[in-house]
């Protein structure tokens, strides 16, 4: 069942809808070449290269999508501009990062678990300026416990018997002095994670949000004081939509940003201009 509702996502991904063919040959092509290498560079957007290997889910859906979350991907960018300043809490192996770092922003990348490596790997192949850091992000600073063997979905342990390895743990607020995009992917950890960037997050921009959505009330509720307000984004006519749950995602603004989303430099993914 779970691969049936992959093949449904991928072949409805707004950038394959209507390419059967071509969807389904990167379906295949991949199944093969991860069979054949440790590790495959892949095109990503910008002239980037993307270091995949098999098992490695949360990067394989850009193989098969080109931009795995489309409308949160899009947002960052058509939103940021050389000189920005992202930050990326969560990041796995760095595949928004890079898309930061691809339009010229600067960024900072939190990885506390195994994927770390993988991170530097990727950052280092394109030669990209990213600040990578082995940590996790929460409300205190510190040790904390961590999972191992989850691929995108390793987490801050909830409890002691669930957690493998001990990693070091920060506030952001003592860790960041700003930023105009935040990302939070952080398996039901949002919360501290906001909690320990009030600062940060009150003079940030825009935000992008993956969090369940039986954990989303409490942050978003306090996103909301921060001047958050919740929107959709159609990256094809470059329009804010009213906000609709597509999934775990939220993109979040705490400005005007429509203006600069028009006048953004397009980006290449596959050859196409978007």
């Amino acid at each position: 069942m779970e691969a049936v509702e992959n093949l449904k996502f991928i072949f409805g991904h707004p950038l394959n809808r209507g390419r059967p063919v071509a969807t389904a040959a990167r379906v295949v092509g991949w199944q093969v070449r991860s069979r054949l290498g440790a590790v495959v560079p892949v095109d990503f957007a910008n002239g980037a290269r993307l270091l995949v290997s098999r098992r490695m889910y949360g990067a394989t859906g850009n193989i098969y999508c080109g931009l795995h979350e489309f409308e949160e991907m899009a947002f960052l960018l058509h939103f940021l501009r050389a000189g920005d300043m992202f930050v990326d809490v969560g990041a796995n192996v760095g595949t928004y990062s890079m898309l930061a770092a691809s339009v010229g922003a600067r960024a900072i990348a939190f990885e506390p678990g195994e994927r770390f490596d993988d991170l530097e790997r990727n950052v280092a192949h394109n030669d990209y300026r990213i600040d990578c850091r082995r940590q996790a992000v929460g409300d205190s600073n510190g040790v904390i416990g961590f999972t191992l063997g989850l691929d995108a979905i390793n987490h801050v342990a909830a409890t002691a018997a669930e957690a493998q390895i001990e990693v070091p743990i920060t506030r952001l607020d003592d860790a960041v002095d700003h930023a105009t995009l935040i990302k939070v992917d952080t398996e039901g950890f949002e919360a501290a994670v906001i909690a320990g960037g009030l600062r940060v997050f009150g003079k940030a921009s825009a935000a992008i949000l993956e969090i369940d959505a039986a954990d989303a009330e409490g942050p978003m509720r306090v996103l909301s004081a921060l001047g958050f307000t919740p929107i959709s984004y159609d990256p094809f006519s470059r329009q804010i939509r009213p906000f609709h749950k597509q999934g775990n995602n939220s993109i979040l603004v705490r400005v005007d940003v429509e203006e600069r989303l028009r006048r953004a430099a397009p980006f290449m993914l596959r050859h196409r201009v978007i």
